[in-house]
């Protein structure tokens, strides 16, 4: 049972069962600052608990939330609500933390790579941070580890999920052009924008369970590749 119609949603289509209730109709944009929208989620996720009585229930949530000492904006918070929502009513959880997601690039949508890709096709100037840095993972990994996850370990756990390879915003955007043989037209701010994440547990799955999912600093380019060529 699936709960929700973006990427993530759609993702997992393929492997939907009745055993499984995925809830991936939250809020989707990390700048949001509605309080109505954040209001919908949670009337939603209530309810939907309500009904996932004898089935596992995961929750996508955000990797920011691990991370020490980073600073929580009103959508972080709101997931913090999520998560504990979810503890406090369910016993068969599973609250996956995930980063920036690399999904359907060409859509116009929120998240950093779709933004990065518009600006940079149309040949549109941009903001970014001169600190800046983030963790990725590919919608389809998401898929995958998730899976794994929630047949082969016990519930009421919540684990991230994203390629151990930190990128700077710099490395990102290089990546696109290089691809695109395009130039970024971009200003620098003099800004520090990162989190270290413990990617232990992620690491021990994949390894214990012989995940077939490929990792390494390469892992940007070649995921991007697929999506624009």
């Amino acid at each position: 049972m699936i709960i929700g119609s973006g990427q993530i949603a759609k993702a997992f289509l393929p492997v939907d069962t009745e055993d499984v209730l995925i809830f991936a109709s939250g809020v989707a944009n990390s700048k949001c600052k509605d309080k109505n929208e954040f209001i919908r989620e949670e009337k939603l996720l209530k309810k939907n608990l309500e009904l996932s009585e004898n089935k596992k229930f995961v929750y996508f949530s955000s990797c920011v939330l691990s991370a020490k000492d980073y600073p929580l904006n009103e959508y972080y918070l709101h997931k913090q609500n999520m998560e504990s929502i979810i503890r406090t009513k369910s016993d068969n959880y599973y609250i996956i933390r995930l980063p920036q997601l690399i999904g359907n690039i060409f859509k116009e949508h929120n998240t950093l790579f779709n933004f990065l890709y518009h600006k940079i096709i149309n040949e549109e100037s941009f903001f970014i941070y001169k600190n800046g840095f983030r963790y990725v993972i590919e919608v389809s990994d998401v898929r995958l580890l998730t899976t794994q996850f929630i047949y082969k370990m016990p519930p009421r756990q919540v684990i991230n999920f994203a390629n151990p390879y930190r990128y700077s915003i710099f490395e990102i955007v290089n990546a696109f052009e290089k691809i695109l043989n395009k130039k970024a037209y971009y200003k620098v701010i003099d800004k520090h924008d990162s989190y270290y994440l413990n990617l232990e547990s992620m690491k021990e799955l994949i390894k214990n369970f012989s995940i077939k999912v490929y990792f390494s600093k390469k892992y940007l380019e070649e995921k991007l590749k697929k999506k624009l060529i």
